[in-house]
């Protein structure tokens, strides 16, 4: 047989491939380690160093402002207090790392703090049973109890998780992607008077929950190692939150929908559209309707501004009209002294003829008159020379009584 003679392994093949070999397993072990930190427990008989994250701060909503504009202008003799607000959207999830209900359900307690914090007069109804306890005990009697003249009541009735959409590009392993999701919240308060059960206010609303998601991603072989990277990040609105600034809204618009526009328009100016925008509510379109109004009585006092300035135009046409008067008296024209001297000295027969021949006289003077104002030299131009007849029979009046 013919004998194959073995190509013998270069040293440096065999050396190169342990190193590698070393290199991984000391890397495994580094991250190991690391990773043992936070995994390991600290001993059964000592405590666990808790974290610290930001501080506890105030829950501030872009509504605040507003709630806060209307303190002093609601009436203290005027009682408000909160029903049951449910969730009414029948959305739950315990399993597969769920936590229970989506939305919170503490409505109440949030519309209850809106209310307050709009200085109305606000009567503790949340939890009636301490009051009823101290009744049956006899420790308080139930004339000593102020009534409500309004209630809210209400529910979050809608929760939908809207279509989302998203962008994932790469080219040679390397490229970015984008994702984008929305929730749709809606929601119902009603503002009742308590004596009579009507509803005063009504106010529906509703807000959709943006979650966005953004990120980089290579993947790419270093000789013959794959190296894959992946990073990003995310943003999404609080959805208890969002809530919250939904029920201070609505709190908002029951209040000032039993205002008149003037008491509130300014505190609604300070809700920005970026936040909050109804144009449909009901004052929302008392607001509308009160600005119109505004702006036709701003279009009456022009007019009349106007009207005085004509008024004061009128003035200086009457002076005018001595004036032309005068020139044509020094001009030989006589007639209207010897129109009045002979209304002054004729019978009673003849005064019955003195007003046409005055009307004849006036005539002719404002003919004169209008002959005069289109002069080019004249300093007044009269643009209504019905104006000008009837000031000069005015004049003639006057000077025959």
């Amino acid at each position: 047989m013919r004998k194959i003679n073995r190509i013998p392994r270069p040293y440096f093949v065999s050396h190169y491939c342990i190193s590698d070999l070393a290199r991984q397993v000391i890397i495994l072990i580094f991250l190991f380690s690391t990773a043992a930190c936070n995994v390991i427990q600290p001993s059964l008989s000592k405590n666990q160093n808790l974290g610290l994250g930001p501080p506890i701060t105030d829950v501030v909503t872009p509504f605040d402002t507003a709630l806060e504009c209307l303190d002093g202008r609601i009436s203290k003799r005027i009682t408000f207090s909160v029903g049951a607000i449910l969730d009414q959207t029948g959305k739950e999830q315990y399993t597969n790392g769920g936590s229970g209900k989506y939305i919170s359900q503490g409505a109440g307690d949030i519309v209850q703090s809106a209310l307050f914090r709009s200085g109305a007069t606000v009567i503790n109804r949340r939890d009636p049973r301490i009051m009823d306890t101290e009744v049956r005990w006899g420790l308080i009697e139930k004339q000593d109890f102020i009534r409500s003249d309004f209630f809210v009541t209400g529910s979050i009735n809608s929760l939908d998780f809207l279509p989302g959409g998203g962008l994932d590009l790469q080219v040679r392993g390397v490229g970015p992607r984008y994702r984008q999701h929305r929730i749709l919240v809606g929601l119902d308060i009603s503002l009742t008077e308590a004596k009579t059960g009507r509803i005063v206010a009504n106010i529906p609303i509703q807000k959709q929950i943006v979650a966005t998601e953004t990120g980089l991603g290579i993947g790419r072989f270093f000789g013959d190692v794959l190296v894959n990277l992946d990073t990003g990040g995310g943003y999404r609105e609080a959805t208890q939150f969002a809530v919250r600034q939904m029920l201070n809204f609505a709190t908002f618009e029951l209040i000032t929908q039993l205002m008149k526009p003037e008491r509130y328009l300014d505190c609604r100016k300070k809700i920005s559209h970026i936040h909050g925008l109804n144009e449909n509510s009901r004052s929302a379109r008392a607001i509308y309707e009160y600005e119109l109004r505004l702006n036709e009585e701003r279009k009456v006092e022009k007019n009349r501004a106007k009207s005085g300035l004509h008024q004061v135009a009128l003035g200086s046409t009457l002076e005018t009209s001595d004036e032309n008067q005068a020139v044509l008296q020094n001009a030989g024209a006589s007639s209207l002294n010897t129109d009045v001297s002979d209304v002054e000295n004729s019978s009673p027969g003849s005064s019955q003829k003195a007003p046409s021949d005055m009307e004849g006289s006036s005539t002719d003077t404002a003919n004169n008159v209008r002959a005069i104002t289109n002069d080019k030299s004249s300093t007044t131009i009269y643009s209504d020379a019905e104006d000008i007849e009837s000031n000069l029979e005015k004049k003639n009046r006057i000077l025959n009584q």
